[in-house]
């Protein structure tokens, strides 16, 4: 936590009437709180990450499938012109 967050928390404490033992515990609690929400936003930023990535290796798989399609296709047709005599 920077040390701007650090001491906003000692403000709104200190407003709230805390003092000593009691700021110090309302101060830690409100680190773990962020610290939390903090874990809880990469996890889902995690997730959104990997699910982009398996996106694109779908596409990239569907892709590459269409290409050797196509390749299969060009050379199966060149095999037929070769037995039939004729010339590219």
């Amino acid at each position: 936590m920077a040390a701007k967050e650090l001491k906003a928390l000692i403000e709104v404490g200190t407003s709230l009437g805390y003092t000593g033992d009691e700021l110090k515990q309302f101060v830690n609690d409100e680190r773990m709180r962020v610290d939390r929400e903090r874990e809880k936003e990469d996890e889902k930023n995690d997730k959104r990450r990997n699910l982009n990535a398996l996106k694109k290796s779908v596409w990239r798989s569907r892709r590459m499938k269409k290409k050797k399609k196509i390749g299969l296709n060009v050379w199966k047709d060149k095999r037929k012109k070769k037995k039939n005599g004729e010339k590219n």
